[in-house]
């Protein structure tokens, strides 16, 4: 397959991780397999051999010859056909997967990913300097600044400005941050590996792809779990990814 603009991810490397997972799956890929990650771009693509394709996470319309096409769909192509992504319209992430020579169906997923409908709503555990910080403004509504990709994700309001310097620390994926001008920033998946910014939290594991969906303009509410509620959320996270499996083994056997 070959696309007029490529943003492939190596493996492990998505921004929303459980998109990119349901997007191998669908088209019979192993779940760890490389896509192509499109962030908030129009994308067109051209099949080389005839197989299948899959288009998961942000919601966006699909053009195909003269049909029109929601995606969070498996979509079969034929040798040398082109379809075109466009923007997302709802959430920020497209997953692409595709599996040359691999025959299927137009199946149409009923629901967005959880990723993406419940963007809004982050879990937090406490970060070392949360203490520092907690009576400043961490429970508003925020606003996600145009000033996000792959790197970070700032959000548009300030709860005060501040002076701590700190020396640089380990920090990863989903690391809330709190520039020295006040605004909080997430830590995205190519972001660095440290930093002296004090770190207030980090998303728990289970919603990082949430973060992965945010768009400009979008607000979210943070909510603050403890290390227990967080495992015990993962835990609930993975036996429902597991069932949906299930559930999607069953919608195409009967196919």
């Amino acid at each position: 397959m070959s696309g007029q603009r490529k943003f492939g991810v190596p493996v492990g490397g998505a921004f929303d991780l459980e998109s990119m997972k349901l997007a191998n799956y669908l088209v019979g890929n192993p779940v760890e397999s490389s896509v192509f990650e499109l962030s908030s771009a129009q994308a067109k693509f051209q099949a080389q051999s005839k197989g299948i394709m899959s288009v998961i996470g942000a919601n966006c319309l699909i053009h195909l010859s003269a049909q029109q096409i929601e995606s969070n769909a498996t979509i079969p192509l034929a040798l040398g056909e082109t379809i075109t992504i466009g923007a997302p319209s709802e959430g920020s992430r497209v997953y692409v997967a595709w599996s040359p020579g691999k025959k299927g169906s137009l199946m149409q997923l009923a629901e967005l990913p959880i990723s993406v409908s419940k963007r809004n709503h982050l879990r937090l555990i406490h970060g070392p300097q949360f203490d520092s910080f907690q009576s400043t403004g961490l429970n508003q509504v925020f606003t996600v600044s145009r000033s996000g990709n792959r790197v970070g994700i700032r959000l548009a309001e300030s709860i005060g400005s501040h002076t701590q310097e700190l020396p640089s620390e380990p920090q990863s994926v989903g690391t809330l941050q709190i520039a020295n001008d006040g605004t909080p920033i997430f830590i995205g998946p190519d972001g660095p590996t440290i930093g002296g910014y004090p770190k207030v939290g980090a998303i728990i594991s289970s919603d990082i792809g949430r973060l992965g969906q945010l768009a400009p303009g979008d607000q979210i509410q943070l909510d603050w779990v403890s290390l227990d509620q967080a495992y015990e959320i993962n835990r609930q996270a993975d036996e429902l990814f597991r069932r949906l499996i299930a559930l999607y083994d069953l919608s195409l056997s009967m196919t």
